[in-house]
């Protein structure tokens, strides 16, 4: 499942490009918060917990259950809808390619 070793920041900073929101933004819009979760887990080796707390300067609450289910809602929602498994990959390879983030101590 985890599948680059990529920071938490390079994540965010790859889909705030995106989407053109801010991270608050992301993680305020439920599905978009959903997406940012589960690339956040899939995209970087960081625990949970390191998730949660990377979001903490964002003034958000995120807990594990949040992440569990976005990461649950993405695989099963990629099972069954294949315009939004494409959707994924693009971002995927998107993160992947995106350079190094100037970090923000997530």
């Amino acid at each position: 499942m985890r599948e680059a070793d990529k920071t938490i920041d390079e994540v965010i900073d790859s889909l705030v490009a995106h989407y053109g929101m801010t991270p608050y933004e992301l993680v305020t819009t439920r599905r978009i918060r959903w997406l940012t979760l589960y690339l956040c887990f899939c995209m970087t080796h960081r625990s949970v917990s390191q998730i949660i707390h990377a979001f903490e300067d964002v003034k958000v609450s995120i807990g594990p259950t949040n992440i569990v289910f976005a990461i649950r809602w993405a695989e099963r929602k990629m099972g069954t809808d294949p315009p939004f498994k494409a959707q994924i990959e693009a971002l995927k390879r998107q993160i992947i390619e995106s350079g190094p983030s100037t970090e923000r101590s997530r």
